[in-house]
């Protein structure tokens, strides 16, 4: 669990970059623009202090003079030992609870003729992926600017996939490539068109796409209670690693 945990937390920290990475005392605590709890969260992956509400304090102290509220993302491997019941006890509550599904790739055969929908492969993200982006998740425009920061700051490979119908694009996702692993962010699918196989037809594309170019995993993130969509990647042979939960404040 511990190696798995390190390994794709690893990965995502690399692709979706906070603006700020300090160390304290193990932690990596993550500061950014406020709009996703990933970047802008403490990372408990090791622990090398002796009092820990004191240094839970210290780090709060940190977000607060960022104008961010103290959140810990906490993964089923996390230290110390004791820092969830602390939490806990000091008022926080638990939301969010996230999968970390990856896959083999190389053994998989998905062909592009398999899928319902026409999708597009560029490897950019230009200013129509982030219009569609707005079009299909309704976020405002600060928190778009956000994600544009977060992605622009990242020096993974970048590639996008989008399916248009009757000149509306209708989903949308995005690829971040490390080395031979590729991650997967913001699976996007019009209302009107959900559980219609677009996602399915987006997925199978990335799919194809990772093993030509020779990609080893893919892996992806999903909320806990997504249970369509955690059906479709079981589907496509996507498996559980492991889970995280955020910890915040009760009144937040």
């Amino acid at each position: 669990m511990k190696k798995e945990v390190l390994q794709f937390q690893e990965l995502t920290n690399n692709a979706w970059k906070a603006r700020d990475s300090v160390l304290y005392k193990g932690w990596m605590i993550r500061l950014s623009e406020g709009v996703t709890k990933r970047a802008n969260s403490v990372l408990p992956l090791a622990y090398s202090g002796t009092d820990l509400e004191h240094d839970i304090t210290a780090v709060e102290k940190l977000y607060n003079n960022n104008n961010l509220p103290l959140i810990f993302q906490i993964p089923d491997y996390y230290a110390p030992s004791n820092l969830k019941k602390t939490l806990l006890d000091k008022g926080f509550r638990m939301i969010d609870e996230t999968i970390v599904m990856a896959m083999e790739i190389e053994q998989l055969n998905y062909e592009a003729s398999m899928n319902s929908y026409d999708c597009l492969i560029e490897e950019n993200v230009n200013e129509t992926w982030f219009q569609s982006l707005y079009n299909l998740t309704k976020m405002d425009s600060t928190k778009l600017e956000g994600f544009r920061r977060i992605i622009s700051r990242t020096s993974n490979q970048k590639i996008t996939c989008s399916v248009l119908r009757d000149d509306l694009i209708i989903g949308i996702v995005l690829g971040l490539i490390d080395n031979e692993y590729i991650g997967i962010y913001d699976l996007n699918v019009h209302s009107s068109y959900r559980r219609k196989g677009v996602g399915e037809s987006i997925m199978r594309k990335m799919l194809s796409y990772a093993q030509i170019n020779k990609l080893k995993t893919m892996y992806l993130q999903v909320e806990a209670k997504n249970t369509p969509a955690i059906s479709l990647y079981k589907k496509l042979n996507f498996r559980e690693k492991y889970r995280y939960r955020y910890f915040v404040r009760k009144e937040e």
